[in-house]
């Protein structure tokens, strides 16, 4: 089933519908740099009419393949969220409504896609790590230190007290 509802004959209905599909992420992977890879995003919901108002809910997940923020190695994870939206057709909202975050539909189809990907970018980890206790690239020689412990001697000073290291010499 695609991710499109038709607010007529959802409105003609007298029960809510089911929704399931799969959204292809390719367009939004290549213009991040934190993702190489992913597989769609499987969708499964459920939409309401109700006095004008098309309510949709379910719940989404998909594989993506992150480059680690710290050690730039790749790993994958599983990312799934919920959703909630709701649509209106333009001429349909009512005054009490202005102030809500309601999708306004110029015609009887209201696509998901766009919510869809909004409700993934914000389900994204802020910073994609391979696990919590990464310890990254060493600064000096590049090497992964997850890996391998470098004889590198990185030094440590806070910029704003760096003129002060040679104060006792």
């Amino acid at each position: 089933m695609s991710l499109t509802i038709h607010i007529h004959s959802l409105a003609t209905r007298n029960e809510p519908i089911k929704l399931s599909g799969s959204l292809d992420l390719t367009q939004f992977i290549a213009e991040r740099s934190d993702i190489s890879a992913s597989g769609p995003l499987t969708v499964q919901g459920q939409a309401e009419y109700k006095a004008g108002l098309v309510s949709v809910n379910g719940k989404a997940k998909t594989e993506l393949t992150y480059i680690c923020s710290r050690c730039l190695e790749p790993f994958k994870e599983t990312l799934e969220f919920s959703f909630q939206e709701e649509y209106s057709r333009e001429n349909e909202i009512l005054e009490a409504d202005q102030d809500a975050e309601i999708h306004k539909v110029t015609g009887d189809e209201a696509d998901l896609k766009p919510a869809l990907e909004e409700n993934l970018i914000l389900a994204l980890p802020f910073v994609a790590l391979c696990k919590d206790d990464c310890l990254g690239l060493c600064p000096e020689c590049g090497m992964n230190q997850n890996e391998q412990a470098c004889s590198c001697t990185v030094e440590r000073i806070d910029p704003r007290l760096a003129g002060l290291k040679d104060f006792f010499k």
